[in-house]
């Protein structure tokens, strides 16, 4: 899987612990907001001579807690088709404008191997690591619930394959982004707010990008129903929802029911049999 749940699972009570304990303003009001962002890079400088065939642009998911004058949150970047384990980030807000400490997002390709030699693997990265990000938001007719968010950034870039790096450099960039209304694709970390948890199937058949991944279910043997490919089934947005607690037509899955999200993002359901029986499962 392209995210250990252990992580998954460490993210999700992290982020809910800053939700539920620190996320009111003055009048008690949350203020959570998530945001899609484009970043656009202006200019590169090679890193001691190393390659500079550096992405012109990025996408990155901001969820961000918006308390008085702190922000917290979590960043996440968009790549290969994927979506990379979310970075926790701080920063500062004065009036509208906001600036976040360093911190660093990154991303995976799925492994892919030789057909000559399948025991040789590769995967390729993304790697932004920000020195500087800072910019405002913007609320251009008025309404709270269409803010916009733009600024600039700088810091250093790594792109490549494990055994060719295309672009390893010094950046700077500008990125700007909307906050999500009300549809756009759900990450690992907006599992545990309150839309997400209240219809879990929407959110799940949501994820971000083809290959977003919640959790790996075990094969029962002898399987009860028709036995997908060797190792786990998956979870992702593959599925379709069917009301609120049912997804249908999973990538190499029957249908699951009675699904639900807790406050950890733990994920509980039903696999429904060809007999119609409905196998427990959990997501840890």
């Amino acid at each position: 899987m392209g995210k250990s749940i252990f992580i998954l699972c460490l993210i999700s009570f992290s982020f809910f612990y800053l939700v539920s304990c620190d996320g009111s303003n003055g009048n008690d009001e949350k203020e959570i907001k998530v945001f899609d962002v484009t970043i656009r890079v202006l200019d590169v400088e090679p890193i001691d001579c190393s390659p500079s065939n550096c992405p012109e642009s990025a996408n990155l998911k901001l969820s961000l807690l918006i308390n008085e004058n702190d922000i917290s949150g979590f960043a996440e970047l968009i790549e290969f088709g994927n979506i990379g384990n979310a970075t926790e980030i701080f920063g500062l807000l004065n009036v509208s404008n906001f600036s976040f400490e360093q911190y660093t997002v990154n991303v995976n390709t799925d492994p892919f191997c030789s057909p000559e030699n399948p025991d040789l693997c590769f995967f390729g990265s993304f790697i932004l690591n920000f020195d500087l990000f800072q910019g405002s938001f913007k609320n251009d007719d008025q309404e709270i619930s269409n803010l916009q968010i733009e600024g600039i950034a700088s810091g250093n870039i790594t792109y490549g394959e494990t055994d060719a790096i295309v672009c390893h450099a010094e950046f700077t960039a500008e990125f700007s982004g909307k906050e999500k209304m009300p549809i756009g694709c759900v990450s690992t970390a907006e599992l545990t707010l309150d839309e997400s948890r209240e219809c879990p199937a929407e959110a799940i058949s949501d994820l971000c990008d083809d290959n977003s991944q919640i959790c790996p279910v075990p094969v029962p043997s002898p399987a009860p129903f028709p036995t997908p490919p060797p190792g786990d089934f998956i979870i992702d947005n593959h599925c379709e929802a069917s009301g609120c607690f049912t997804v249908v037509d999973c990538n190499f899955a029957p249908d699951i029911t009675n699904l639900q999200i807790d406050i950890n993002g733990i994920i509980t359901g039903n696999i429904l049999t060809s007999e119609g029986i409905g196998l427990p499962i959990s997501c840890f």
